[in-house]
């Protein structure tokens, strides 16, 4: 029993679908016979593979940094960390970012050493190094002034202690 028909609500009844028109189905499977015609396969799937290339990431290289960290308090020497480090740009994007990139080299290089020396200790212990890569990122996104460089990669990494 329906608690609801006490008080005069009705509730439709399950699997009944006859309040449904069927002018939608028969609309869309009019169009789809009318609208077939002739079109070129090959043309469409190499314009889709061309989109789809312009798309997919490459990488880039940014450079090798060696940066001297400062002395923690209480600690009588510093470290040293030494890496390379590789953006990931979109192909469609990928001869400007080169262009962008070989025109700030030196300052991108500055840049990216000073705002590495001001990360927290703690960041150089994370184990994907999560916040380095993010830094390096807005670094070069910044220098550059455009969003080009999606996600940053670091390879060849070692810390030493001095």
């Amino acid at each position: 029993m329906n608690p609801l028909a006490s008080r005069g609500c009705v509730l439709p009844s399950a699997g009944r679908r006859r309040d449904v028109p069927r002018v939608p189905q028969a609309c869309l499977a009019a169009a789809l016979l009318t609208a077939t015609g002739c079109f070129n396969a090959d043309s469409l799937l190499e314009s889709q593979r061309r989109e789809r290339q312009l798309w997919e990431l490459s990488a880039i290289d940014l450079g090798r940094y060696q940066v001297n960290l400062p002395r923690l308090p209480g600690e009588s020497r510093g470290g040293m960390i030494n890496f390379r480090a590789f953006g990931k740009v979109a192909n469609r994007n990928f001869q400007a970012a080169r262009t962008a990139l070989d025109e700030a080299g030196p300052l991108l290089h500055h840049k990216i050493l000073a705002s590495v020396r001001q990360l927290p200790s703690s960041a150089l212990e994370e184990p994907d190094f999560q916040r380095l890569r993010a830094c390096v990122s807005r670094v070069v996104n910044e220098t550059v002034g455009e969003q080009l460089v999606e996600s940053v990669g670091l390879s060849d990494f070692t810390y030493s202690a001095l």
